[in-house]
């Protein structure tokens, strides 16, 4: 049986030792020695070995070097002797240092060490470099600090990545460290550099990133550092820097032109740091709004800043645009309504003298002159009102026979006042055998409007000018409009923008730009084309191409207005119903001239008690009534009294909304506006009572 260790059971003859038996005893004592210094290098082997595989455990959970500083250091102060762990490495071209202590260390001491560590990663200590501080694990207030450090307990530790040193590692221990010690870190040293590569290949794939991101933004970047210097920018940057005249290098973007990047930091830094932004105009009349932000490091001091300058003069010129829009529907919608409230009184105005002037033509040719001159004025209002109405109205686009030369006198009246005052003459030459093309006329004669307008604004600016607008049948399958005039043109730098949309050289407040772009959207949208033309006097051309289309031109001229009809329809009995009481007097009075028997309602309830009493052969009624209106008039008596829904005839001073023609439309009843002519009156009636269907009035 073998002996434990520590016992002595050699079997020897009291009071002697045989040679053999003593140098048996010296080579067991002596393989019990080895054995015991080859236990307790296994032991340090393994506390190494386990020392490591907490460090690399550890160091595989760090997302930055200062957190795998921080590491390192926590786990050597739990095992080692170490009173100071100290950290080198160059971030952005300056050396960075990192300082982790268990006892207080002079100032003095610490910038040595540290001064002699940069020496590692081929860089120098400034002497104002900041060292940061941070105290772990067994810190200890009270103990004496260090004043000075022996070379002999100092071990320094390149950390390599790619055959180049990046950082540096270095080790204060209380007592010098033995082979074992220098074994354990220099083991440590390898699994650092491995995970310092690691580390930095993932921020340097984050940075490729970056830039990638950086490189695509619309908006301009600038990275500066922490004296305003840019350090990195975006092309679109770069752009804005040029525009602001800034010359590149070393040069600080504290002040730029109409920009204070630098009062922008300042507000960063009074705000604890939160994002300042600001609203800037340049120069050049672009708009942007600026951001700035810090950039803060890992230890979260403020390393850098950032600007971000988005482009805000296309939208502010948007916002502009919906401005002026809104402003032009609100004044749409006012022009809609006074001219709504016109209509009643210019219908009575209207018919009234055309009454008198038929009785007075007679009896006093001078009293005939004056109600002529009445008539014609009150006609000029009646179509100074639909003019207005015209471009007021919202409505969806159509396609309806329309006749191109009366868009163009329409448009001349409207805009005549304006031109007259700024001293341009207007000269139209329309073409009698133009057919009546199909489309919207609205959105034509809009088109022509901007282009009248366009003319004038170019001219008015001068002492006057000649503009000339001109329609042409242009062979079978066109018609050309031609606006002129003698102004200063169009530069020849710009024509092929001229139809871009938001594009003007006007002044700001004095165009949207959207004029020519809306003609040429009307003019494509009706398959015609515009184009622009040098006129021979220096002056602008536009020539408008319209397809002809089917041939429009007989079902036009039946719609266009429901002419006179001179045959008489017998004696009726007529009811009017009508609120505006002038208007319902006038119609009795005109319609009893024609020797019928009519009487009078003033709503629907009315209209419909009086129908009650008696037979009617026509029913003529407002649209717009307080009470029953028009439409349910015409419901009533489609369900009472059946038969005389086909001898209605309705009336409205509504022409905007829409209401009245759907609600005509829905009961099958014809709709005629106010103010009407009365020649144009009498047709409709004299139709209605023979049971014919009249043409749209």
């Amino acid at each position: 049986m073998l002996d434990r260790p520590g016992e002595s059971r050699i079997p020897q003859q009291e009071g002697t030792e045989t040679a053999p038996v003593a140098e048996a005893l010296a080579i067991w004592r002596a393989a019990r020695a080895e054995l015991a210094r080859m236990e307790q290098r296994l032991e340090s082997r393994t506390r190494e070995l386990g020392l490591l595989q907490n460090l690399g455990r550890k160091a595989a959970e760090a997302h930055t070097v200062s957190d795998l500083f921080r590491i390192a250091a926590e786990t050597v102060q739990d095992r080692l002797e170490v009173e100071l762990v100290l950290a080198v490495r160059l971030d952005s071209g300056a050396p960075q240092v990192d300082c982790y202590q268990f006892r207080p260390v002079e100032s003095l001491v610490l910038r040595e060490i540290a001064s002699e560590s940069c020496s590692f990663i081929e860089s120098t200590l400034p002497q104002d470099a900041p060292i940061s501080i941070h105290r772990l694990g067994s810190w200890d207030e009270k103990h004496w600090p260090l004043r000075s450090v022996r070379e002999q307990d100092m071990v320094m530790l390149p950390l390599r990545r790619r055959e180049e040193t990046v950082a540096c590692l270095t080790l204060v221990h209380s007592s010098p460290p033995g082979e074992a010690r220098f074994r354990l870190l220099y083991g440590a040293a390898n699994q650092l550099s491995t995970h310092i590569d690691r580390i930095l290949t993932v921020q340097e794939a984050e940075q490729g990133r970056f830039r990638s991101i950086l490189e695509c933004m619309p908006q301009a970047v600038i990275l500066a550092d922490t004296g305003l210097r840019p350090v990195r920018v975006n092309p679109a940057g770069t752009e804005l820097l040029e525009r602001l005249g800034f010359a590149g290098g070393p040069r600080s973007v504290r002040h730029l032109d109409g920009l204070d990047l630098g009062a922008m930091a300042d507000r960063v830094l009074k705000a604890g740091g939160r994002p300042a932004d600001s609203e800037a105009r340049l120069p050049d009349g672009g708009t942007f709004n600026v951001t700035a932000s810090a950039v803060r490091g890992e230890r979260g001091r403020i390393e850098g800043w950032v600007f971000v300058f988005t482009d805000l003069t296309e939208s502010r010129r948007l916002q502009d645009q919906l401005s002026q829009a809104e402003k032009m529907s609100s004044l749409g919608q006012m022009i809609s309504g006074v001219a709504h409230e016109l209509n009643n009184p210019l219908a009575s105005i209207l018919g009234y003298a055309q009454l008198l002037q038929a009785g007075a033509a007679k009896e006093d040719g001078e009293l005939s002159n004056r109600l002529k001159i009445m008539d014609q004025e009150a006609r000029r209002c009646q179509k100074i009102v639909q003019n207005l109405l015209s471009f007021a109205r919202r409505r969806d686009p159509e396609r309806k026979p329309y006749s191109l030369n009366e868009l163009v006198q329409s448009v001349i009246a409207l805009m005549r006042y304006q031109l007259r005052m700024d001293n341009i003459q207007v000269v139209s030459e329309t073409d009698t055998e133009l057919p009546y093309l199909n489309g919207d006329a609205h959105q034509i004669q809009q088109a022509l409007l901007n282009l009248v307008t366009n003319a004038h604004h170019a001219m008015k600016k001068g002492q006057g000018g000649n503009l000339s607008i001109r329609t042409v049948l242009a062979g079978k399958d066109a018609a050309h409009l031609v606006v002129e005039d003698d102004g200063p043109g169009i530069p020849a730098g710009i024509r092929n923008r001229i139809f871009d949309p938001f594009f003007t050289t006007k002044a700001t407040g004095e165009g949207t730009g959207l004029g020519l772009s809306l003609v040429y959207s009307a003019i494509t949208a009706h398959g015609g084309t515009v184009e622009f033309e040098s006129a021979s006097n220096g002056g602008a051309r536009f020539v408008v191409r319209l397809p002809l289309g089917r041939d429009v031109g007989e079902e036009a001229a039946t719609e266009a207005g429901p002419g006179g009809d001179n045959r008489p329809a017998g004696r009726a009995r007529i009811l009017v119903v009508d609120d505006e009481q002038p208007v319902a007097q006038l119609l009795s009075e005109m319609l009893s001239s024609e020797g019928h028997q009519v009487h009078v309602a003033t709503d629907g309830r009315a209209a419909l008690e009086r129908l009650a009493e008696g037979a009617y052969d026509l029913v003529v009624t407002d649209f717009k009534m307080p009470g029953l209106g028009g439409k349910s008039l015409c419901d009533a008596i489609d369900q009472r009294y059946r038969g005389l829904k086909g001898r209605v005839l309705m009336t409205t001073g509504d022409t905007v909304s829409g209401e009245p023609e759907k609600a005509a439309g829905e009961a099958g009843v014809p709709l005629i506006h106010k103010p009407f002519d009365l020649d144009e009156f009498r047709g409709l009636v004299r139709r209605r009572l023979r049971g014919e269907e009249p043409g749209p009035a």
